[in-house]
């Protein structure tokens, strides 16, 4: 793959060129940088070679130095400029099958060929396998030539049926041409979007953003990766200096503020449009086919609304956008009591596992309201409130202590006594007239009991 020069000014040198081999099974990628050295010599002679450690490949220039040798004429010696190139191991692979042809499809994706004839596309940056097309055995043509012209047996050579052009996929067949194209990845939440897979359409551009994708994605800058060592190991039998891959330092890079750049808008975008549409009202003619517990607006089942509210959840967490998740996603699902329970079951797992600290006061009114009605969920409601940041200002305090104390939820009651009103000796004196009260309750119901 040659180099690339970039049109985008956000891209400050252009892209190295890269070198894709195997053998057998192997898949290596080496990327290839010139360095410019200059050696002085008397005639032909040329400075000493490179040391083992680098193993580079020396190339003289072929320029012509006339222009140098009329100025430096009293000069006995020359200076000539030559081209060092270094090769750097990028990615070793294994594909589990032999690899019978190699093509690029771009400057970071390769694709392979395997002798079960399945292609298989890999990211070179991201070290991400996917398999785009599986062919029947055999129904993919090969060519003979080396059979026919030797009369020995030799391995089938794919050399000009399965080919790569301008980011399109070209296959001969016994019977047919194929073709086709490595869909971007906007292409691909409009499919999942196409067959009403929202959930997936949302967990798909969740991953996309945050750079977790499991698949070779066309269309965005990739991801910081993993990092490469600054000092290059010993050189292989190859000749090739290599520089592997070191697994820590991931983190935050140009390419990967750019790509949520790209994604967050869209992410939000379909956020808002699945919840339009698992919450539009169904036509009347379809009343009866709606799901009985959600009225006559549902067109999925309850578990799909479900994952919906998931998705939405972990993809307002992901960009960070509190008001997508407790405006939009608890203003859709809050249309009925069925849905809002929906909302807060699923919201209490994120707060007792610390992913949610804060929630606004129209939540904690709905998580108090809901959870205070049902008996056996009352120690959930306390454990929600104990993992809350409860900021004075912000919620009804006196609603918040008087159930508190009503549903005897003692650790949430003194909780907020000390963490939001900074006063501990009104809570503890309730908390020990409670236990006084209990007691003396208790003590009345032994005496009762002997005398009976």
């Amino acid at each position: 793959m040659p180099a690339l020069v970039p049109r985008s000014k956000d891209y400050e040198s252009s892209t190295p060129p890269k070198l894709a081999y195997s053998w057998g099974s192997y898949v290596a990628v080496v990327s290839v940088s010139a360095a410019n050295v200059t050696s002085e010599h008397h005639g032909m002679t040329q400075e000493s070679e490179p040391s083992s450690e680098s193993q580079s490949l020396l190339l003289p220039s072929l320029a012509s130095n006339s222009n140098n040798n009329n100025n430096n004429n009293d000069s006995s010696r020359k200076k000539d400029e030559a081209k060092r190139l270094n090769f750097i191991q990028l990615l070793e692979w294994n594909a589990g099958s032999n690899i019978v042809s190699l093509h690029w499809v771009d400057h970071n994706i390769v694709l392979m060929l395997t002798e079960e004839q399945r292609l298989l596309a890999l990211d070179v940056i991201e070290g991400i396998e996917t398999q785009v097309y599986g062919a029947a055995p055999s129904r993919i043509l090969s060519q003979p030539w080396i059979s026919l012209a030797t009369g020995n047996e030799a391995e089938p050579q794919y050399t000009y049926t399965v080919q790569a052009h301008r980011r399109r996929l070209y296959v001969l067949t016994s019977n047919e041409i194929l073709t086709g194209k490595l869909l971007n990845w906007s292409q691909r939440l409009i499919n999942l979007i196409a067959d009403n897979d929202f959930v997936g359409a949302i967990v798909l551009a969740t991953n996309l953003y945050k750079g977790t994708f499991s698949q070779v994605v066309v269309g965005l800058p990739h991801s910081s990766g993993p990092r490469i060592t600054s000092s290059p190991t010993a050189c292989n039998n190859l000749g090739l200096l290599q520089t592997r891959w070191s697994a820590s330092g991931r983190g935050s890079s140009v390419e990967d503020v750019k790509r949520q750049e790209i994604v967050r808008p869209r992410l939000t975008e379909l956020v808002k449009a699945s919840l339009k549409y698992a919450f539009a009202r169904l036509p009347a003619s379809q009343h009866a086919t709606a799901t009985a517990t959600a009225g006559n607006y549902q067109r999925m089942s309850r578990d799909t609304y479900i994952d919906l509210l998931k998705a939405c959840i972990d993809a307002g967490l992901t960009i960070e956008d509190l008001t997508l998740l407790f405006e939009d996603v608890f203003d859709a699902y809050s249309e009925t009591d069925d849905t809002t329970g929906m909302f807060i079951r699923v919201l209490e797992s994120y707060v007792l596992d610390g992913h949610i600290s804060y929630v606004p006061p129209s939540v904690l009114d709905a998580f108090i309201s809901y959870y205070s009605t049902l008996d056996d969920c009352r120690e959930r409601l306390g454990n929600c409130l104990m993992h809350l940041d409860l900021i004075a200002g912000e919620f009804d305090v006196d609603k918040v202590l008087a159930k508190c104390k009503k549903l005897h939820l003692w650790g949430a009651y003194a909780r907020v006594w000390l963490r939001t009103l900074d006063d501990a000796v009104v809570a503890l004196q309730d908390i020990l007239d409670y236990i006084s009260s209990s007691q003396g309750v208790q003590e009345e119901k032994y005496i009762e009991e002997a005398r009976q």
